[in-house]
C-alpha cells in the first residue's frame, strides 16, 4: 500500500484498516482518501492552499535554530525565585503563619488601637487648654503694647476677650464630656481585644507548633491572666466589705 502522499510525498503510517476514511496532508493540506492501494486525491473536496511558512519555520529549513522568544520574566528583568527559596517561604509561613497567629495578630491590633483612643482623647483636652492659654496671653501682650494712653482700644480688646473666653471654655468642657462618653466603647474594644488574642495565645500554645510560638503564647498568656486577677483584685479591695 501507497502510504506517501500524492501532491507533496508526505509519509504517513496507514494499514488495511484505514481504508475508506479521509484526511487533510498537514504538509499541503490536501484533501486524500484511503485506498486500497494508498492514498488518493479527494476529488470531491476542494484544494486549499498550503500553509505558509513562518520566518521561524524557514530559518529551520536553512538549519539554524528557531529563536526563543523572551518570557515576561525575562523582559522585565525579575529573578525567579529558586526551589530552595520556595522551600524555605512554605517552611516559614507553615511554622509562624496560621489561624492562631492572625486571631493573635488582629487581637494586638484592637488592643493597641483602644489603648492609644483614650490618650487621644487627652491630647485633645490638652490642645484646647493650649489654645485658651495661647489666646489669653496674645491678648495680654497686645494690651501691653497698648498702654498708656490707649485706653479705648484696651477697652475694645478687653471686651472681645470676655466675649471669646467662654466659647473656648466650652470647647474644654466639651472635650472632657466627649472623652467620659468614649471611655465605654474604648473599654468594650479593649475587651475585644483582650478575648481574641487569648484565642490566639491559646492556639499558639499546642504541643504541634513551633517552640518560639508556644514560649511566646504562653508568656502573653500568662501576662494577661495576671491583668485579669490584679483588676479583680483591685475592684474586690474596693467594694464595702471588702
Amino acid at each position: 500500500m501507497r502510504n506517501d502522499c500524492p501532491n507533496c510525498n508526505t509519509v504517513y503510517a496507514v494499514t488495511s484498516q484505514d481504508v475508506g476514511k479521509r484526511i487533510i496532508c498537514k504538509q499541503c493540506n490536501a484533501a486524500l482518501v484511503i485506498a486500497e492501494d494508498g492514498f488518493r486525491l479527494d476529488l470531491s473536496v476542494p484544494a486549499t492552499a498550503p500553509k505558509s511558512k513562518t520566518k521561524a519555520d524557514r530559518e529551520d529549513d536553512d538549519g539554524d535554530p528557531p529563536k526563543k522568544s523572551k518570557s515576561s520574566d525575562e523582559l522585565s528583568g525579575a529573578k525567579k525565585p529558586t526551589g530552595r527559596e520556595l522551600d524555605m517561604a512554605k517552611e516559614f509561613y507553615r511554622k509562624y503563619v496560621d489561624i492562631p497567629t492572625i486571631l493573635f495578630g488582629i487581637g494586638a491590633f484592637f488592643i493597641l488601637t483602644f489603648l492609644f483612643f483614650p490618650l487621644i482623647g487627652k491630647a485633645k483636652h490638652e490642645r484646647r487648654v493650649g489654645a485658651l492659654a495661647e489666646e489669653k496671653l496674645d491678648m495680654e501682650v497686645e494690651i501691653r503694647k497698648l498702654r498708656p494712653g490707649n485706653d479705648e482700644k484696651i477697652k475694645k480688646i478687653e471686651e472681645e476677650w470676655a466675649k471669646r473666653l467662654p466659647l473656648l471654655e466650652a470647647d474644654i468642657r466639651y472635650a472632657d464630656i466627649s472623652n467620659q462618653r468614649a471611655g465605654y466603647f474604648d473599654r468594650y474594644g479593649m475587651l475585644f481585644g483582650f478575648v481574641i488574642l487569648m484565642v490566639g495565645s491559646l492556639g499558639m500554645v499546642r504541643g504541634d507548633t513551633h517552640l518560639v510560638k508556644r514560649i511566646f503564647g504562653a508568656a502573653v498568656l500568662g501576662f494577661q491572666m495576671l491583668l485579669v486577677f490584679s483588676n479583680l483584685l483591685g475592684g474586690c479591695r474596693g467594694m464595702p466589705g471588702g
